[in-house]
């Protein structure tokens, strides 16, 4: 139910319950793997388990008719979050051509699956139509995966990089101050 609910976004913790695992080499992995790819926000995971088990999700009554009206916007919701969340503080300014080629819609449709994001409290920010960007402010916490965590702690890193060249500037700008 939570892949056909239109409000639903939150598949991170869903997708690390070890019920999940119980559905590995059966006939219903492929639940398994289209809830992955929701809750990584990746495309081609997504396009891989529609390919691979088209005929399974037209055959379960619930999803059949759902691909095209329900999952694929959801989806193109979810990779608008993750691009952004991904996305260092400082340049989350996304164009129009930026964002349709990675949520897959055309850039006229780009601003309607903002506007339908922001209503969905996935990310905040401002759109710039004249200048044809995205300038997100905030994004909704993702559940912390391993290459979530990494991506974390690359940028402690570059932040403390960046505190040991300040406080080096700030030291050779003023070394009588810092010796008194």
């Amino acid at each position: 139910s939570a892949l056909i609910a239109p409000e639903e976004f939150e598949f991170g913790e869903l997708v690390q319950q070890d019920l999940l695992t119980s559905l590995d080499s059966t006939e219903n992995e492929w639940l398994k793997e289209l809830l992955q790819a929701f809750s990584e926000g990746k495309f081609a995971l997504f396009d891989a388990a529609v390919s691979k088990h088209k005929a399974k999700i037209d055959a379960t009554p619930e999803l059949k008719g759902c691909l095209e009206t329900v999952l694929r916007p959801k989806m193109c919701a979810l990779a608008l979050l993750e691009l952004a969340f991904r996305k260092p503080k400082k340049q989350r300014r996304l164009s129009f051509e930026e964002l349709s080629e990675h949520c897959r819609v055309t850039v006229k449709e780009v601003e309607f699956l903002v506007m339908k994001a922001m209503c969905a409290n996935l990310i905040k920010g401002q759109i710039d139509e004249v200048q044809q960007c995205v300038m997100v402010t905030w994004c909704k916490p993702r559940i912390l995966d391993n290459a979530r965590i990494d991506l974390m702690r690359e940028r402690m890193d570059a932040w403390g990089q960046q505190s040991d060249l300040l406080l080096k500037h700030l030291e050779d700008m003023t070394p009588e101050l810092l010796i008194s």
